[in-house]
C-alpha cells in the first residue's frame, strides 16, 4: 500500500527529501539554482509524485480528510 512519506524536490535527476519543501530548498546546493525544480513528495515505495499526484494519493489513502488540488507539507503535519 503506497502512502506519502515525506516532502521532496526533484531537480536535475536528483531527489532531495525532507520534512518541508522550504527546508529542502535551504539545504539544496545553491550553485545549481532552482530552475526546473519540481516540488512533490516521496511515497513509502520511494516513488516521486508531484503535488497534484500526491494530493490524490494522500486523500485516497486517508492521510488527509478532504481533497485538495495540490498537496502541501502542512496538509500532512
Amino acid at each position: 500500500m503506497k502512502v506519502i512519506r515525506q516532502a521532496a524536490i526533484w531537480h536535475n535527476g536528483i531527489i532531495y527529501k525532507g520534512d518541508r519543501h522550504k527546508n529542502i530548498r535551504m539545504s539544496m546546493p545553491k550553485h545549481l539554482g532552482y530552475k526546473g525544480a519540481v516540488d512533490g513528495f516521496i511515497t513509502n515505495a520511494g516513488i516521486f509524485l508531484d503535488r497534484k499526484e500526491a494530493a490524490a494519493l494522500a486523500y485516497q489513502m486517508g492521510q488527509i480528510s478532504e481533497p485538495v488540488e495540490s498537496l502541501k507539507s502542512e496538509h500532512l503535519y
